[in-house]
């Protein structure tokens, strides 16, 4: 998904036209300071929706190789930010035994291969794109900027109806997508 898609359907939900008219969306005019501002309020919400789908909805996993020395890898050396440690696993695959601290694991020396969630990276520009693990459609990840944008503007009410949009869709995109098994029909 990319961050300028979601602004144009964020501005469309909220009924922003003027804002569909700056260049930097593809209109044709320069945009304000004020609508600068009201981009970077969208960015913000974005940036709020992307983390509380991957906190409370679909954690985003990844796997790593990693390298521990002097019984200790710090989690800062990892490629992303880590929220939770999954497993350890020694290359044949079997679990290891570690000791997880505030900002590293302790463990015996060697390779191993790791998996984790992670927090995404903030976005900051339009031409940013969203980690696209996430099982959901740019109209459902726009509702819940839609919510969190009537959220800071203290529009409770229709915050609360956007929410909820969104809501239901995160339960969507939380079902396993296998078939249902129904048992065979018997005759008597």
């Amino acid at each position: 998904m990319i961050v300028k898609d979601i602004v144009k359907l964020v501005c469309k939900h909220l009924n922003l036209n003027n804002l569909l008219q700056i260049t930097e969306l593809g209109g044709t005019s320069t945009s304000t300071e004020d609508q600068q501002a009201q981009i970077n309020q969208i960015i913000s919400c974005i940036n709020d929706v992307n983390h509380l789908i991957a906190f409370m909805y679909i954690p985003l996993k990844t796997t790593e190789n990693i390298t521990i020395s002097n019984n200790k890898f710090n989690f800062s050396d990892l490629s992303k930010n880590l929220i939770e440690l999954i497993s350890v696993k020694n290359n044949n695959g079997i679990k290891q035994k570690y000791n997880t601290f505030p900002t590293f694991i302790e463990c015996s020396n060697g390779n191993y291969i790791i998996t984790y969630t992670y927090a995404p990276a903030l976005i900051e520009e339009l031409t940013d794109t969203i980690d696209v693990s996430y099982k959901i459609d740019d109209y459902a990840f726009a509702n819940g900027v839609v919510a969190r944008y009537f959220l800071y503007k203290g529009l409770f009410s229709d915050a609360s109806a956007w929410d909820t949009k969104f809501a239901q869709s995160m339960l969507v995109a939380q079902r396993k997508k296998s078939g249902v098994k129904m048992p065979p029909r018997r005759w008597f």
